[in-house]
C-alpha cells in the first residue's frame, strides 16, 4: 500500500503508538514471529539458491559429459559423412534424455550434416556456439535460463584434426518446475513445524516471563497506591524476574519507611513554620523601632539545633542593639553641642569672607581700569611708531635730495 509523503510521519507515529500500546506478550509473540518469518524466508531463499546452483552444476556437468561421449562416437561416421549412422547415434541419446531439444552436427567445412529440432531462436544461438567452437577447437557451453547449450569438437584419430562439431541443447524447465514443487512442499511442511514451534515458544514465554511480569505489574500498582504491605510474587526465583521482585520488595520497604519519616518531617515543618512566623513578627517590631521583642526558645523545643541557635543569636542581637542605641544617643548629644560651636565659628568666618570678597572686588575693578589704560597706551605707541617710520622715510628721501644737490654743486664747481 502506497502512503502519501505528507502522511508518512503521522502514519509512522501512529504505528509506533499502537505497537507501544500492545501487551508484552503480544509484542514478544510478534517479534518472535517476525524473526521466524525472516529466518525462514532467508533459509528458504538460500536453500532454493543453493539447490538451483547445485542442479545447474550437476546438469551442466552431465550434459557436457553426454555431449563429449556422443562426439567421440561420431568421429568415424562424421569422417565418412555417414548421416544414417549419425542419426542412429543421437536417436539413442534422444531416447535416454527427453530434455534434449536440438542437435546439430556440423562438418569442418561449415555445412551441417544432420540436425534435430525446430528451426527457432534457440537453434540460432546453438549454431553460433557451434561456429565459435569450430574456429577455436575448444569445447564450450552456454546457458540462457533453463536452456543449456554444449558444443564439442569431433577430432580424427590423430586427436588434432577437427572433423566437425557436435552441438546439443537441453531444456530443463520441467526439472526446474519439479524441483520448485518439491521445494514448496518442503516449505509447507517446514512452515507447519515452525508454526507449531512458535506457538510452543509463545506459550513457554507466557508461562515463564509474561505472567510473572503481569503479577509484578499488579504488585507495583498496589504499591503505587501506598499499600506497602502487598506481597511481592517471584522473590524466590533466581533469574532477572526474581531480581526485579527483590528490588520491588526493597523499594516497598523503603517507601514505607520514608512515609513514616515524611510524617515526622511534616510535624517538624509545622513547628518550623510557627517559628518563622514568630521570627517575622519580632523582625517587624524591630523595623518599627521596638527592641524589646524576644523569642521564647522554650516554645520551639522540638526544633533542630540550628533553629534554636537562631533564637539565641536573635535575642543576643537585640541586647547588643539596645546597648548600641544608648551609646548612639549619648554620642548624638555630644555631636549636637559640637555642631552648635562649629556653627558660630562658621558664621564669623563667613563675615570675614564677605569683607575679603568686597576688597577683592575693588582690586579687580582697579586692575581692569589699569588694563584699559595699558591698552590705550599701547595704541598711542603704535601710532607714534607709524609716525616715526613716516618721518624716517621722509628724512631718507630728503637725504637723497641733499646728496643730489651736493653732487650738482661739485659738478658746477668743477
Amino acid at each position: 500500500m502506497d502512503i502519501p509523503e505528507q502522511f508518512a510521519p503521522s502514519f509512522t507515529r501512529r504505528m509506533s503508538s499502537d505497537f507501544a500500546a500492545l501487551s508484552i506478550r503480544i509484542k514478544l509473540a510478534l517479534v518472535i514471529a517476525l524473526g521466524f518469518i525472516l529466518a525462514f524466508v532467508a533459509s528458504f531463499a538460500l536453500l532454493v539458491s543453493s539447490q538451483g546452483d547445485v542442479l545447474d552444476k550437476v546438469v551442466a556437468k552431465a550434459d557436457t559429459l553426454a555431449a563429449s561421449r556422443l562426439a567421440s562416437d561420431m568421429a568415424g561416421p562424421l569422417q565418412f559423412s555417414d548421416e544414417k549412422r549419425i542419426l542412429n547415434l543421437y536417436a539413442a541419446a534422444l531416447e535416454g534424455d527427453n530434455a534434449i531439444t536440438h542437435i546439430d552436427v556440423q562438418r569442418s567445412s561449415g555445412d551441417f550434416l544432420s540436425s534435430h529440432g525446430p528451426d527457432d531462436a534457440n537453434r540460432t544461438s546453438l549454431r553460433e556456439l557451434i561456429d565459435s567452437v569450430r574456429q577455436s577447437g575448444e569445447p564450450a557451453t552456454f546457458r540462457a535460463g533453463d536452456q543449456f547449450n554444449a558444443a564439442v569438437p569431433v577430432f580424427a584419430s590423430d586427436k588434432s584434426t577437427i572433423l566437425g562439431v557436435l552441438g546439443m541443447q537441453w531444456d530443463h524447465s520441467a526439472a526446474s518446475q519439479e524441483m520448485l514443487i518439491d521445494t514448496l512442499i518442503a516449505l509447507g511442511v517446514s512452515a507447519s513445524v515452525a508454526g507449531g514451534m512458535l506457538c510452543a515458544i509463545v506459550f513457554l514465554i507466557s508461562r515463564l516471563v509474561t505472567n510473572p511480569l503481569a503479577s509484578l505489574s499488579q504488585a507495583m500498582t498496589a504499591i503505587s497506591g501506598r499499600a506497602y504491605d502487598t506481597e511481592i510474587p517471584g522473590s524466590e526465583r533466581r533469574d532477572e524476574i526474581g531480581e526485579m521482585s527483590k528490588t520491588l520488595q526493597t523499594l516497598s520497604d523503603k517507601l514505607g519507611t520514608e512515609e513514616e519519616q515524611a510524617q515526622i518531617r511534616t510535624e517538624e515543618a509545622a513547628l518550623r513554620q510557627r517559628f518563622f512566623i514568630r521570627l517575622g513578627e519580632v523582625l517587624s517590631e524591630l523595623a518599627d523601632g521596638r527592641t524589646d521583642g524576644r523569642i521564647d526558645a522554650a516554645q520551639f523545643d522540638g526544633l533542630d539545633k540550628d533553629s534554636l541557635e537562631i533564637c539565641s543569636n536573635f535575642n543576643h542581637v537585640l541586647e547588643n542593639l539596645q546597648e548600641m542605641l544608648g551609646t548612639i544617643m549619648t554620642t548624638a548629644e555630644s555631636v549636637r553641642t559640637s555642631a552648635f560651636e562649629i556653627s558660630e565659628t562658621a558664621e564669623d568666618q563667613s563675615r570675614r569672607s564677605e569683607s575679603q570678597a568686597a576688597t577683592l572686588e575693588e582690586s579687580a575693578a582697579a586692575i581692569e581700569e589699569l588694563n584699559t589704560s595699558v591698552q590705550q597706551t599701547a595704541s598711542h605707541a603704535a601710532d607714534a611708531n607709524k609716525r616715526i617710520l613716516l618721518n624716517k622715510k621722509q628724512a631718507e628721501e630728503g637725504g637723497e635730495v641733499v646728496g643730489k644737490t651736493v653732487e650738482a654743486m661739485r659738478n658746477i664747481e668743477h
